[in-house]
């Protein structure tokens, strides 16, 4: 046996192993900033949500971006949209000086009409 091949095959163990560790050291370090870098456009964020007034907790949930926050908006809005309600009472109460004009006994009772959101004007104005 060559004990100068021996000495070379372990040196150059060891510096591969050595450099495989820095080489994941690297790796490790990218991955921390590149975490920070999310956790920090999180924290922006939040922080402009809150400048705009909403609160973390009450207007959005937490680690929620403004896309989102404001697609849970749209989508609240939307479902209060399909349970819209609205009950009218018509009535027709005087004619005025005019005796021309023939009072409807349906009407002076009242008329009630139910208003959905087939008849809600959101729904009428995105057809325009």
């Amino acid at each position: 046996m060559d004990l100068g091949f021996d000495v070379v095959v372990t040196i150059t163990g060891i510096v591969l192993v050595f450099l495989i560790l820095i080489l994941l050291m690297a790796i490790i370090t990218l991955e921390g900033k590149i975490f920070d870098s999310m956790n920090a456009k999180k924290k922006a964020a939040k922080e402009a949500l809150e400048d705009d007034g909403y609160k973390q907790g009450v207007h959005f949930g937490k680690n929620m971006t403004k896309a989102e926050a404001e697609d849970l908006i749209r989508q609240d809005l939307n479902s209060q949209i399909k349970d819209i309600s609205n009950s009218y009472t018509l009535t027709e109460d005087s004619v005025g000086n005019n005796k021309n004009i023939f009072l409807d006994p349906a009407m002076v009772k009242g008329v009630k009409i139910t208003l959905k959101a087939a008849n809600s004007w959101p729904l009428r104005s995105k057809k325009r």
